[in-house]
């Protein structure tokens, strides 16, 4: 009676349990969906909020939604989404960056002084050399130093807000040049 049923040995992949399965075994569909559950009940939950909430803002103010309104809105939060755009990589790689908006402040100071006395196009674009320059002290203080990034970023925020307030002597840069502001 023992001779009737057969032992079957279990394949490799059944003897690893589930959680031990490696990521490249998945599809890209598989790695990048949310899972079915809570995250994507949660999800779906903000996305009706999200859209009641736009909903009761054309009600109540259909003039919202007119083009000038939504040139505006995007042309005010186009400096966030850069910030954001450079965060989200941060961020994902696991470090933080607290230095960036007075950073931002430093590089707006500094090209529209630099716009009174150069072409205001030239002086627009040597603020990106200039970010990326305080980009890299930051950088290198975590790197070589290893000194924690929230420590460096902090002490950054400090010194990149200081030097704006000492270039422009604590008053805002009056009289622009078209070129420059065009921007």
């Amino acid at each position: 009676m023992t001779d009737s049923v057969k032992s079957v040995e279990p394949s490799p992949r059944s003897a690893v349990p589930p959680e031990a399965v490696m990521e490249e075994d998945f599809s890209l569909w598989q790695r990048l969906r949310p899972e079915v559950g809570t995250q994507a009940l949660r999800n779906t939950g903000l996305l009706v909020v999200l859209g009641a909430l736009l909903l009761s803002l054309a009600i109540t103010h259909p003039a919202f939604f007119s083009s000038s309104d939504i040139q505006v809105l995007l042309t005010n939060t186009v400096m966030l989404g850069i910030a954001s755009a450079g965060m989200t990589l941060l961020i994902i790689s696991g470090n933080v960056d607290l230095s960036v908006g007075s950073l931002f402040a430093l590089i707006a100071c500094a090209t529209a002084l630099l716009s009174l006395h150069i072409n205001g196009y030239l002086a627009f674009f040597l603020g990106i050399p200039m970010g990326a320059l305080a980009g890299l002290i930051n950088g290198t203080f975590v790197w070589r130093i290893r000194i924690s990034p929230l420590i460096i970023t902090l002490a950054g925020l400090g010194i990149y807000l200081g030097i704006a307030e000492l270039i422009t002597a604590g008053n805002y840069v009056p009289s622009l040049p078209s070129s420059y502001t065009y921007f």
